[in-house]
């Protein structure tokens, strides 16, 4: 694939004058004038960044795009001052894809139009403070609830075919649960999951289907409804030395209850969110997009307060893909897993820090930082600590019962986060009750 990158792609730097007494802008012209670019976006999805960029050292580039262009951001600290710009936007993206996306009328698309600045500030308002504390009480005790049913008397072990569908679905289920309440029309047509993820109309058409039947019984009313690892045996004590002290208690009934606070876990459980955060480092290839609604001059401290010139109608993408990955931010080892990277000052100086916290945006950032991260940060941690203290997962494939780590497959620009090859077929375990936690059931509060 990086042939075929090298090919289309003329490296020529090609120098525009800009209105800024500084540097000019390189340019990455391809050898099939106008196309070449689309045709290998086409072709190697979200690998066509990290191939088009590598081994250069420009903190932005433009890409020719037919009748538009591309600028393309690696520097952490000029992605940061993108993100704050009030003149890089993300909504005319929302409205020039939703029509056709959500299968909308003229009229009903012109009203869309109107109250997407509404809208935006009802998602942000409603993932906040006790909006936030009551989905993660929902989505908690929705997973709760189904590890606790592990090593009952009908459940002594649960055997898991396919590991990465069994927490996508888990994890979605509990999600929907805390979205839409108990009428969550996802409960009642479980094969909705599949089609969050559609290839075709005929799937949009279900979810759409499902969803208004939600809706048009104003069952978004109810009162339950919200506002809005084994991957290496050596890494597992460590974990389990973080998670300490993780004990569990009499609770009123006579059974043993252990209590987890989702709030206090990055402070209480530093290796583990470190090792969540290196996962997200590694495996999300979001590629960021800004348009360009007003010209903008783009700087920052770390570049030696060079300026550069964004055109307004022009695009931005940040491809977490290659940022991720920088050698000079991340070090020689920026491509293998290092679960320690993310505790302060364990790989390196507290400007490196500074710079890495820049560089990592598995989320986004700035004016439009995805309000729902702590929700979904709370949900994969609660899981995890469930899992890592008190059950064990052995794989059930050739070996001495570990679960290997599966090759992720590329995807399309349109996906955020890396899949397991043959979407995680193979990937079977056996989840039991690790022994001394056999009696305790599991209980998550947000405060």
């Amino acid at each position: 694939m990086a042939s075929l990158t090298d090919i289309s792609t003329l490296d020529v730097l090609v120098n525009e004058v800009l209105s800024s007494p500084t540097k000019y802008l390189t340019v990455l012209a391809p050898m099939i004038p106008g196309v070449g670019h689309i045709i290998n976006l086409l072709i190697s999805k979200v690998d066509f960044y990290p191939y088009l960029l590598k081994d250069k050292k420009h903190p932005i580039v433009t890409i020719p795009l037919a009748d538009n262009k591309i600028y393309v951001l690696t520097s952490p600290r000029l992605i940061q001052a993108a993100m704050r710009s009030k003149s890089l936007s993300s909504e005319p993206f929302l409205l020039e894809h939703s029509q056709d996306l959500l299968g909308m009328t003229d009229d009903e698309f012109a009203l869309v139009q109107k109250s997407v600045p509404d809208l935006i500030r009802a998602v942000h308002g409603s993932m906040v403070s006790e909006h936030l504390h009551a989905m993660n009480a929902t989505v908690l005790k929705y997973i709760a609830d189904e590890i606790n049913a592990i090593g009952s008397f009908s459940l002594p072990s649960l055997d898991v075919n396919n590991t990465w569908i069994w927490i996508r679905n888990l994890t979605t289920m509990a999600t929907t649960k805390a979205m839409f309440g108990h009428r969550n029309p996802f409960h009642f047509n479980p094969l909705l999951v599949d089609d969050l993820c559609p290839r075709s109309v005929t799937a949009r058409a279900r979810l759409q289907a499902a969803l208004q039947k939600y809706y048009a019984a104003r069952l978004d009313d109810g009162p339950d409804v919200s506002q809005i690892m084994r991957a290496r045996a050596e890494l597992l004590p460590l974990i389990e030395e973080s998670l300490t002290p993780a004990s569990a208690s009499e609770g009123s009934n006579g059974m043993r209850q252990a209590t987890v606070n989702v709030s206090v876990l990055e402070d209480r459980a530093p290796f583990l969110v470190s090792c969540l955060r290196e996962t997200n480092r590694l495996y999300n290839h979001a590629v960021i997009v800004r348009r360009v609604i007003a010209d903008t001059q783009l700087s920052s401290s770390s570049d030696c307060g060079t300026a550069y010139l964004l055109k307004k109608g022009a695009d931005v993408h940040t491809p977490a893909g290659v940022v991720h990955r920088l050698p000079e931010v991340w070090g020689p080892a920026a491509d293998e897993f290092q679960a320690d990277r993310f505790l302060g000052g364990a790989t390196g100086t507290e400007a490196d820090d500074r710079t890495r916290k820049a560089a990592i945006m598995p989320f986004g950032g700035g004016l439009h930082l995805c309000p729902g991260r702590d929700f979904a940060f709370a949900e994969s941690l609660g899981l995890m600590v469930a899992l890592v203290v008190g059950y064990d997962v052995r794989g059930l494939g050739d070996g001495p019962g570990l679960v290997p780590v599966p090759r992720a497959v590329t995807v399309g620009l349109g996906h955020k986060i890396a899949k397991p090859v043959g979407v995680g077929v193979g990937l079977r375990v056996s989840i039991t009750r690790r022994k001394g936690w056999e009696d305790v059931k599991w209980r998550y509060i947000s405060l």
